[in-house]
């Protein structure tokens, strides 16, 4: 026996509230030395008296004696002093004081089968919220307070606002004691069932709670996924833009090489006029030099022939108008020479306004290729956030991952196909360099030619190179659209991955509030309260045991048969045993039937099997949870209502699924069918096992047709509970094929407020 008994503010122990014999030890607190004097031989020594003044820090405190010395105290009187009009102050004492952790470690305080006495009314409600603030309160099973029903003291509790604080302490009023009117004690015992239901309610509210805070989340999350769509159609409508804008470059291109073509062909005519230009002078050099030669001999002869030296001169002043007209030809050439300078000069001054516009296009794309980058970088950290909401989005997430590393191969490709612009733009730059060499063309009408034709071929060259890069131009274009489908598709994942994350939020809060509620409903319906929070062997939820326990209360069963024991099995012989002590209560007063009550009950404790009304058949594959439910029953005193059974799984003929074995229960459901024959009964059969690794409907599916080859001339019904919708489906259909085949109706119901269960009827013709 480890129990303690303490008393604050005992004063001289007159009306002591419990015997101090069934405590180990007895500890007295009193700040009057006095008292304690008077009450030293009343007691014997296992009570120890401590003389100090009980608060809840400790310090020195002021006690003012007063007229009626066991209501002084440490606070100004209020109400007191209409109770005792006659009521005055005689002393002022300073005493030791001692705080309540430090009374309670003196005490050597344990378990929860102690007993607190607060005789301190000014200050009792202070100790009481000590207490549960710092949880020493569950060292206490029973606390005595004296109060009264109004204010007494500067800062003192009623007794109705006590209880208040107590019944959050999970203490429940157990008795009164009004020997003294004016300052009752009243008496509080810790209540079991309170500190569940206090349980589960904080645990209700944190679920909600967490609940709140995920719908939080999720909005945050859908907000910010908005923003990112619409960045990344704002950055998807630019790269539209820039790519109208590279086309309209592209054209501008191909209208440059049309020029220089133009060009080509212009020089290649003035090409052949210098030619035949060149003829011409060479022809008329030729001829003045013959002229020459017939002046020197006309010279010679001109004194013989004067005549014939006026033609000559005449054909002279011919040749001078011709050679006047060949110069006229060289200045025309020349002329037209500078007018190709001319249009070279413009052609450059194109090609350097394309180079610098291709720049500028190149700086953007690097610019949105960033954004694309930091778009990347905050999908990633959004799909960081997702996998922290929960597992149960695992794989959604790991799917928007792939998405991201599809995406993110999709960007090396087009860095790829960035650094073939980069090379493009090179080998521009190197035009630029050749066309800069055009002004060189000129120093000497052949080298200009022939350093044309050269440029010419060149930019020949490139244009075959500008017009390749239409592929690389249409490849990226084709890689824009799947990152904009892609872009797509993962937004609507994200929706989705948001909409499924808000649903299952609202269905675990939906399953939680019915599992809580179903809890505390059976909490008010068995008698052993505890039995629900063991869990062992094959259990059912909650909603279905409290189904099962209403079936049982308001339906006459002669025998209820269970597959797979546990919780159930316990949970089913609380109601069993109830529903006959109700019986045996409600014929008391006919002695006929309460004899007949009175015989069942002793058959039922004698163990023999003819008293199958409200008694329970349950059978177990494992030693172990078997072994488990019979603790449980025995701490109950429940086992004189359950026949468990040892059932090995053994081959069953009617299966033919992923399994063939079912229990062992053939000869017990022949006992059973000998018990009723000659006479019609009421079954219950739960289906709750056997425990397989197969999910198939088949093991469990095997239950109807062994039960109904022992007793399908009875009323049988059948409980299962089944979470998954499409074997659900396909044990209703193989059920209704078998009942059919044995010529028996057939009814089924889905029970709405007991989890995914079953209630199937079998009943003869």
């Amino acid at each position: 026996m480890n129990k303690k008994l303490l008393w604050l503010g005992c004063g001289e122990a007159n009306h002591l509230p419990e015997k101090t014999q069934d405590y180990e030890r007895s500890y007295f607190f009193e700040a009057r030395q006095e008292a304690l004097n008077n009450i030293t031989e009343k007691f014997e020594g296992s009570v120890e008296l401590v003389n100090a003044a009980v608060s809840v820090n400790g310090v020195l405190n002021n006690l003012e004696i007063y007229s009626i010395e066991e209501l002084s105290s440490l606070k100004k009187p209020t109400g007191l002093k209409a109770l005792f009009p006659g009521l005055v102050v005689e002393e002022t004492r300073e005493v030791e004081g001692i705080s309540l952790s430090d009374c309670l470690s003196l005490c050597e305080v344990s378990g929860r089968d102690n007993t607190l006495i607060i005789d301190l009314p000014c200050i009792a409600g202070e100790i009481i919220e000590s207490l549960i603030h710092t949880r020493n309160i569950e060292l206490f099973s029973c606390i005595y307070v004296s109060s009264g029903i109004e204010t007494l003291y500067e800062g003192a509790k009623t007794a109705s606002e006590l209880e208040l604080l107590l019944n959050n302490g999970y203490f429940e009023l157990n008795s009164s004691d009004t020997d003294d009117p004016d300052i009752p004690l009243f008496k509080y015992m810790y209540d079991e069932r309170l500190a569940n239901l206090g349980k589960a309610r904080a645990q209700l509210e944190i679920a909600e709670e967490q609940a709140k805070e995920l719908k939080r989340s999720v909005v945050e999350l859908e907000a910010q996924l908005a923003s990112k769509d619409s960045e990344i159609a704002q950055n998807y409508t630019r790269s539209k833009e820039y790519e109208t804008e590279l086309t309209a470059k592209a054209h501008s291109l191909e209208e440059s090489n049309q020029k220089v073509e133009q060009l080509y062909s212009e020089n290649n005519s003035l090409k052949n006029s210098l030619e035949v230009a060149s003829n011409s002078l060479k022809d008329n050099r030729e001829a003045f030099s013959a002229l020459e030669k017939d002046l020197e001999k006309a010279n010679l002869e001109a004194q013989k022939r004067i005549s014939e030296n006026e033609k000559l001169r005449f054909h002279l002043h011919e040749s001078e108008s011709n050679v006047d007209t060949l110069k006229i030809e060289v200045e025309t050439l020349n002329s037209s020479i500078n007018s190709l300078k001319a249009k070279l000069e413009t052609s450059k001054n194109e090609i350097e306004s394309l180079r610098s516009q291709l720049e500028t296009s190149n700086s953007v794309i690097e610019s949105l290729n960033v954004k694309l980058a930091d778009s990347n970088s905050e999908i990633e950290s959004l799909t960081l956030q997702l996998n922290t909401s929960g597992n149960k989005i695992e794989k959604l997430s790991t799917a928007l991952k792939a998405s991201v590393e599809e995406i993110s191969q999709r960007n090396d490709s087009a860095e790829k196909d960035i650094l073939k612009i980069k090379k493009l733009e090179d080998a521009l730059k190197k035009s630029q360099d050749k066309c800069d060499e055009v002004y060189s063309w000129f120093a000497s009408r052949k080298k200009q030619v022939e350093v044309l034709e050269s440029q010419i071929n060149s930019l020949k060259q490139e244009r075959d190179n500008l017009m390749a890069s239409r592929d690389t131009q249409k490849s990226v274009k084709e890689l824009e659209a799947k990152i904009d489908a892609l872009f797509k598709k993962q937004s609507n994942e994200s929706v989705e991955i948001a909409n499924a994350l808000g649903r299952h939020i609202t269905k675990s809060e939906t399953n939680t509030r019915k599992e809580l509620l179903a809890l505390n409903k059976l909490q008010d319906v068995l008698h052993n309260k505890e039995l629900i929070t063991y869990g062992c062997g094959e259990s059912l939820s909650s909603e279905s045991l409290l189904f099962l326990t209403s079936l049982i209360r308001f339906n006459n069963y002669d025998v209820i048969i269970e597959f797979g024991s546990g919780t159930s099995t316990a949970v089913m012989a609380d109601v069993v045993a109830s529903k006959i002590i109700k019986n045996k209560t409600l014929h008391l007063g006919d002695d006929s039937k309460h004899s007949k009550e009175q015989n069942k009950l002793t058959e039922i404790k004698s163990g023999d099997f003819r008293s199958l009304p409200n008694y329970i058949i349950s059978f177990e594959q494992s030693e172990t949870f078997l072994g488990n439910t019979l603790n449980l029953l025995e701490n109950a005193n429940l086992t004189q209502f359950v026949d468990l059974c040892l059932s090995p799984l053994i081959d069953n003929k009617y299966s033919s699924g992923d399994s063939t074995l079912f229990y062992d229960c053939e000869e017990k459901l022949r006992e059973v069918k000998r018990i009723f024959d000659e006479r019609s009964a009421n079954i219950l059969v739960i289906v709750n096992g056997p425990l397989l690794k197969s999910n198939s409907t088949d093991v469990r599916g095997v239950a109807l047709p062994s039960i109904l080859d022992k007793l399908s001339l009875h009323a049988v019904d059948f409980f299962i509970e089944e979470n998954n919708a499409e074997l659900s489906q396909k044990l209703i259909a193989s059920w209704r094929t078998e009942t059919e085949r044995r010529g028996l109706s057939y009814s089924f119901e889905q029970l709405s407020g007991s989890g995914e269960s079953l209630l199937v009827k079998s009943r003869p013709l």
